[in-house]
């Protein structure tokens, strides 16, 4: 038997990738100046019907508290008599295992032998030969990250059910905890807070798929909720986990000087409101989801629309806060 350490309540869940990076990850201090220096600009797929924090698809690699390898399904199976000892011996080399299996066969799954062809990502962090199961974690209980158990065979045939040649979803990603080092960068924060406001896109020469940003990606989902009936709760989801990284990010720039005391109380009470706001507007969009009723619908657009309003004048004046310390830190220099 082992387990690898896990925090069961990740600080970001809306997505596997986001839950598993912080289970392994979050135990460190030294990630927050990363966390804080990161998801800020928003990208919807219009193709997927999805909301993400910029650079969803690079997480991995990006993160620098751990290190990424790939091992490609053709070397898995000329290494390892099966996946069960593909994975034992990862986890006895501390390497967490990332896969895809069909969440048909998962038990702890809410679509267990309802759905077929439900090809999720999991995370496996343990093993007992003795019960033959994996400690795994997923977004498996309508959404809700957990961490659980799953038996030999199921995760066998979870991952062997998905017939496909794409090593994207045969491949299997290892993670394992390192040290990491990673240094603050206003300037980039600055620059992601201004992109986020203009709707700037990423170039991204490693992503083909159309993509909408930042508050143009909200105001996409404003206008689906005029024409449609169907709310996607991830997007509610991470609306809300936008603002609370946004709650975050202020207290430290105060703490580490980059907004005066005053200004950083300010903003700080202003989107600790933000983010409670977004919090009953993620808690509506579910209500929504079991009653369809057509007045919820007109309180969600009309709340979304307030909050992107506020939080245009909010972060609007935060950019010239910040900039104004830059232009004081630069006098400060050249008169020394």
């Amino acid at each position: 038997m082992k387990m690898l350490r896990m925090n069961p309540s990740p600080y970001l869940n809306t997505y596997n990738l986001y839950g598993t990076t912080f289970s392994i990850a979050s135990h460190d201090e030294e990630i927050w100046p990363w966390v804080y220096n990161n998801f800020i600009q928003i990208r919807y797929v219009p193709e997927w019907k999805s909301y993400f924090f910029d650079n969803h698809h690079l997480i991995f690699d990006n993160c620098p508290f751990y290190a990424r390898y790939r091992i490609p399904q053709s070397m898995m199976e000329m290494k390892w008599k099966s996946l069960k000892e593909c994975i034992i011996d990862s986890i006895n080399l501390d390497c967490y295992v990332y896969l895809y299996v069909d969440r048909y066969f998962i038990s702890k799954s809410t679509v267990y032998q309802k759905k077929k062809d439900i090809w999720h990502e999991i995370l496996i962090y343990g093993y007992d030969s003795n019960k033959e199961i994996f400690y795994v974690a997923d977004n498996l209980r309508e959404g809700k990250y957990v961490l659980t158990e799953s038996d030999f065979n199921e995760i066998e045939v979870g991952y062997n059910s998905i017939l496909s040649d794409n090593d994207f979803y045969k491949g299997i990603t290892l993670l394992q905890k390192r040290d990491g080092d990673f240094t603050f960068k206003i300037g980039h924060v600055k620059e992601q807070l201004l992109n986020y406001l203009s709707s700037t896109p990423t170039q991204d020469m490693a992503f083909k798929e159309e993509s909408i940003f930042g508050m143009n990606a909200w105001m996409q989902l404003i206008s689906d909720l005029k024409e449609k009936t169907k709310v996607d709760k991830r997007a509610f989801h991470l609306f809300w986990e936008h603002k609370k990284v946004m709650v975050d990010r202020i207290t430290y720039l105060e703490s580490e000087k980059y907004l005066k005391p005053e200004d950083g109380s300010f903003f700080k009470n202003e989107f600790v409101l933000m983010e409670k706001r977004a919090f009953v507007l993620r808690n509506l969009a579910l209500k929504y989801m079991i009653t369809q009723e057509y007045q919820i619908k007109i309180q969600l657009i009309e709340e979304l629309v307030s909050s992107l309003e506020r939080e245009n004048e909010l972060i609007t004046k935060l950019i010239n806060n910040l900039e104004i310390k830059q232009k004081e830190e630069d006098e400060h220099l050249f008169t020394v």
